[in-house]
């Protein structure tokens, strides 16, 4: 993984990763969230500098949500039916959360304060609390979610 400096066009730092990482980056871009399916994990990386190492913490997922201004991600795994927590602050595991089936395809909130989860084989929108960092109910749609998103959301000002 390359770090870049895009104004002077020159590589600042490489970071050793797996060879097929999945990479998310928080909203702010502070952090990134490496996922390595192949070793079941997910790597905490600092962006400023980006540096190798990070922590790394058991997770076997393929995707991964950061919400409530940075500080905690959710990383769905269909495996055991949960969603993982991660105090990004701290670098550490901070719990999970218990799903009625198989996770699908969420999405976060521009404020960051939910997290919609589709659970595919119940038919169902989980919907996280992202600062409570609990599930405060979950939507019926009768079939079968494997996406959620948002459309026509409301803008934020900074």
């Amino acid at each position: 993984m390359l770090h870049l400096d895009l104004r002077s066009r020159q590589v600042l730092t490489s970071v050793p990763t797996s060879d097929h990482p999945v990479l998310f980056a928080t909203g702010t871009g502070i952090q990134l969230l490496a996922i390595d399916q192949h070793a079941g994990t997910l790597s905490i990386l600092p962006s400023e500098p980006l540096q190798p190492g990070g922590v790394v913490l058991p997770a076997a997922a393929s995707t991964a949500y950061a919400a409530w201004f940075d500080t905690v991600a959710f990383v769905p795994a269909p495996a055991t039916r949960k969603l993982l927590i991660f105090d990004l602050e701290r670098r550490k595991a901070a719990g999970s959360i218990a799903l009625d089936g198989v996770p699908g395809t969420g999405v976060v909130t521009p404020d960051g304060d939910k997290l919609y989860l589709p659970i595919e084989d119940h038919g169902t929108v989980a919907v996280i609390d992202t600062h409570l960092r609990q599930r405060t109910a979950s939507i019926s749609i009768g079939a079968a979610p494997v996406q959620a998103i948002i459309a026509g959301g409301y803008g934020l000002c900074h």
